[in-house]
């Protein structure tokens, strides 16, 4: 069992699992430094939504800049078994197309554009418990990464919640800088006990210094995303989840 096949098997089992290091230093540097220029940036930064917690997001809108197209490639093709079963597991007649451009042609056609956002947290931020069901057409898991070497801030733990039927569980993550956490966008079946779970995430209050994180989207294509060359036309969102 090679290394993939052993995230994967806990994926399924415990609901969650890290990667060491996904990013390296000078990527996480470089979007923490250009966070305030907007270089591979849109122009504006949004506060988090009222009555979610505080803080500022920004998107990037050039991917390749930060190589970050790559990344998410990568783990669609590393999570697509994952996908597959968690959406049976739930019911879905699944078909998560083994191509990753194919996948993001039909987001970018449901108007899915907004994969990559960068979040910074000052002392006070915080994120309340909650789900990111983004988009008609999704996925089952979602990824966060550290960008802040954990010793330029104090508290900020990234928290997991799980609920399943009355039983609730929070668990408290202390990321690295470059370690990156999947985890379930809305609901989960434990791949042994087969039980189902509701998984909400949260991060914890800054107590000092500043916090830098990128959620990434698999479900979401860039603005201007082309395929072969050819532009796409977009199309309405359905209005459940499209699987």
């Amino acid at each position: 069992m090679n290394y993939h096949e052993r995230f994967l098997l806990r994926l399924l089992e415990d609901g969650f699992g890290v990667f060491q290091t996904a990013i390296n230093t000078r990527t996480a540097a470089s979007l923490i430094d250009n966070f305030s220029t907007s270089v591979g940036y849109s122009a504006a930064t949004r506060p988090i939504k009222d009555g979610l917690g505080a803080g500022l997001g920004k998107r990037v809108i050039d991917l390749h800049v930060y190589r970050l197209d790559r990344l998410m490639s990568t783990l669609y093709e590393v999570l697509r078994p994952a996908a597959i079963l968690w959406a049976n597991g739930l019911g879905y007649d699944v078909n998560f197309p083994r191509d990753y451009d194919t996948y993001q042609h039909r987001c970018f056609r449901f108007g899915q554009t907004n994969p990559a956002v960068v979040f910074r947290y000052l002392r006070g931020d915080y994120v309340r418990f909650h789900c990111d069901a983004v988009g008609g057409y999704t996925f089952p898991f979602q990824v966060v990464t550290m960008l802040s070497d954990e010793g330029s801030f104090t508290g900020g733990e990234f928290l997991l919640r799980r609920i399943t039927g009355p039983r609730t569980t929070v668990l408290r993550l202390s990321l690295h800088r470059g370690d990156l956490v999947v985890f379930p966008m809305r609901e989960q079946k434990s791949h042994l006990s087969k039980e189902h779970q509701v998984w909400q995430h949260a991060v914890a209050q800054i107590t000092g210094g500043e916090r830098y994180s990128l959620s990434l989207l698999l479900n979401q294509a860039p603005s201007n995303f082309t395929l072969n060359n050819d532009k796409t036309q977009r199309v309405e969102a359905p209005s459940k989840a499209d699987f």
